[in-house]
């Protein structure tokens, strides 16, 4: 499981983790470098999405199994551009991913849409901290056992090289993956639009499934089993549509 910007492994941690190990799995999360528990947070501007595609792979090879992975925002970016390296495993889902066209087009829409909500993004880029109404951001109905110390505690500033290159160079060709993909977007999704979904299916040939009343998060809003299960189902059936 690969996490967004601005956060690190935790956003699996307490959710998305212990449900699919309930049913089974094995799961692994990874905090990409300068974030988390990682090193190289004193170098964070100068890590760009090649080196966190270089965590990715020595991740994967300490695994050492076949790997169906998980990518969140830029995660689902990091996972595309895996795929489009010619990369093997059993399956992919990206959830509430960066398009494989990149990032201008949502921040146009964000500008133009929501300008405070862009500020609190802006906010959070240059400094590292954010408040309250940030969480509405991430998701339509956060958590709310502590839902706000919770995040506030493990967001921060995400590397500016990274966040460029995510905007105007995300580099990830037309393939056809050697595993099934499945693009989850919640359609109430404030930060990156559920139509963008749609790019996943022109690259990648992923299917595509959006649910109502779900933002840029589903790991964290109260309705999260919805989306888990609908994950879990899409793995069981491979590449068989759903009914």
């Amino acid at each position: 499981m690969v996490h967004g910007a601005y956060t690190s492994a935790w956003c699996w941690a307490a959710t998305f983790m212990p449900y699919f190990c309930d049913r089974g799995y094995d799961v692994y999360a990874v905090s990409l470098r300068g974030h988390g528990n990682s090193q190289g947070r004193q170098w964070l501007d100068l890590w760009g999405l090649a080196d966190y595609l270089a965590d990715l792979r020595r991740a994967a090879a300490a695994i050492g199994r076949p790997l169906t992975l998980f990518g969140s925002s830029m995660g689902g970016l990091l996972v595309q551009r895996w795929l489009s390296a010619g990369h093997a495993g059993d399956a992919a889902v990206t959830i509430g991913s960066v398009p494989p066209t990149g990032m201008s087009h949502s921040i146009a829409g964000m500008l133009l849409g929501s300008p405070h909500g862009f500020a609190q993004v802006l906010q959070l880029a240059v400094s590292g901290v954010t408040n309250p109404h940030f969480l509405k951001l991430l998701a339509e109905q956060p958590m709310r056992s502590g839902a706000y110390d919770l995040h506030h505690r493990h967001l921060g500033r995400e590397s500016a090289r990274a966040l460029w290159e995510m905007a105007w160079t995300p580099m990830v060709a037309r393939c056809t993956p050697a595993c099934p993909v499945l693009a989850v977007h919640g359609e109430c999704d404030r930060m990156i639009p559920a139509s963008t979904a749609r790019h996943l299916g022109d690259f990648l040939g992923a299917t595509v499934m959006t649910f109502e009343g779900i933002g840029h998060v589903p790991m964290i809003e109260t309705e999260l089993e919805r989306v888990a299960e609908a994950i879990e189902t899409w793995l069981a059936l491979g590449e068989r549509p759903l009914d």
